[in-house]
């Protein structure tokens, strides 16, 4: 994933570990993010980065919700 370092997506993130960030409205830096996803070690090593989402807080709130009737 390729975001800028504005925003809530900035937030989540890790630049350089699980996606790139670039500048708002920097297209040299925007163009440098794109090269360098496109660099296969590259998109394999920022996939390996990405954090398995957890389920279980929302889960848990959705079963309170239907449990309690």
């Amino acid at each position: 994933m390729i975001t800028t370092t504005a925003g809530a997506l900035a937030e989540a993130v890790r630049d350089g570990v699980d996606g790139l960030t670039c500048a708002p409205g920097d297209e040299k830096d925007l163009l440098r993010a794109l090269e360098e996803i496109s660099d296969p070690e590259t998109a394999r090593r920022l996939r390996a980065g990405v954090r398995p989402v957890d389920p279980e807080p929302g889960w848990a709130a959705y079963l309170r919700v239907l449990l309690a009737g």
